[in-house]
């Protein structure tokens, strides 16, 4: 298929294209033909103008992460372009979704800059399509993180806007998505309809007051999703001035990028967006470099990662059987030999699920203690 009728190319300048050294020099720009999309690998598009400026978003956060150096030596990355808005912004959603589809079907890692949250919808949908529930496999079964200070779970009937934006995906196409995490959410921008939609469907929020401290506790969910959001606007307001939703409170510099690189080294991630740039209000492109340093982050760990599935490959895996006086019984934990990285088996009388942890958990099994993790993917199997 022709994916550059979708879109406006983009050109590298030749003063990076020239330079082996600088990232610019490993973007390959597609112009007049398709892309060989099943060689491509890492897949970037830019999905949105700016609503003040009328320029693309992504062309700013291009511009910055074409001087970077290179995450790894044998980094190439197939870059689209800007994809042709339609009509409305539901039609946007829809092709942007049939593009990302299409990119998985070939095994490529498909990377998204926008100036809004509504490309997040567009990502959800690039799941969708050719989905089957009742051929439904295990591993076609998405887990999606949200970095975000909100949520955004609001009823759409109560809020119109982006507020709704996750509401929607899971009250539209809820065979996709199974299983939702927000991380960096902070209390005074979450309602309690969404506190209790939250608890109700067993799906985590981490807050940033919660993770500040152990911020690896983030890693596990990361490291067993699919599609990872990060919006600019999880950033406290010092270090990302040009986000949508800035806030004195929130992630610094250093922690935005290593979560970043989780969503990087997780072999599960194949869908990775970064949202909510306000090039108008970003001080020095403080911000879109940023968003630039969010994606070399991400690359470098892409290039880093280590294909680890205790179910899969057992012999790489040190196992544990702990058994408590708890209603889960005995517990089986999985330690990589290659990584140090925990697995942990939740079942019930029907189903099993084995789910990334930390060694926290493992040592609260220990101690006859059931960790907030457990008790929660124990629900969603229920």
């Amino acid at each position: 298929m022709d994916f550059s009728l979708f879109f406006n190319p983009v050109f590298v300048p030749e003063i990076y294209r020239q330079n082996p050294e600088k990232l610019g020099s490993r973007i390959h720009c597609v112009h007049h033909k398709a892309p060989e999309i099943s060689r491509a690998g890492l897949v970037l598009i830019g999905c949105e103008k700016d609503d003040k400026t009328g320029f693309e978003t992504a062309d700013y956060v291009r511009n910055q992460l074409w001087n970077l150096s290179l995450p790894a030596e044998q980094i190439q990355i197939t870059d689209l372009g800007n994809l042709i808005p339609k009509e409305n912004k539901e039609e946007t959603a829809e092709i942007l979704g049939y593009i990302t589809e299409k990119l998985l079907d070939a095994g490529n890692i498909v990377l998204l800059i926008g100036s809004s949250r509504e490309i997040t919808y567009g990502q959800s949908l690039g799941y969708r399509y050719n989905h089957n529930i009742l051929e439904e496999k295990e591993e076609d079964k998405v887990e999606y993180v949200y970095i975000s200070s909100s949520i955004d779970m609001v009823d759409e009937e109560i809020a119109k806007d982006e507020n709704s934006i996750n509401f929607r995906i899971f009250d539209r196409f809820p065979p996709t998505i199974h299983g939702f995490t927000g991380i960096g959410a902070q209390r005074y921008r979450l309602t309690q309809a969404e506190i209790h939609l939250m608890e109700n469907l067993n799906f985590p929020i981490l807050r940033y007051g919660d993770i500040a401290e152990d911020l690896m506790s983030t890693e596990p969910y990361i490291r067993d999703a699919k599609a990872v959001c990060l919006d600019m606007s999880a950033v406290r307001h010092g270090e990302s001035p040009g986000s949508k939703r800035p806030s004195p409170g929130g992630f610094t510099v250093m922690e935005i990028c290593k979560l970043a690189r989780f969503a990087g080294t997780s072999s599960g991630v194949n869908t990775f967006s970064v949202t909510e740039l306000d090039i108008q209000e970003d001080i020095h492109e403080q911000t879109t470099m940023l968003a630039a340093m969010v994606l070399w982050y991400f690359c470098e760990g892409y290039y880093a990662r280590i294909l680890e599935n205790p179910t899969l490959y057992p012999i790489n895996f040190r196992t544990y059987k702990v058994k408590t006086n708890t209603p889960a019984g005995e517990i089986i934990f999985y330690q990589s030999n290659l990584t140090g990285r925990w697995w942990m088996e939740v079942k019930n009388t029907e189903y099993k699920k084995v789910v990334s942890c930390t060694e926290k958990a493992y040592l609260c099994v220990t101690n006859n203690e059931l960790p907030e993790r457990w008790w929660q993917v124990f629900n969603r199997l229920a």
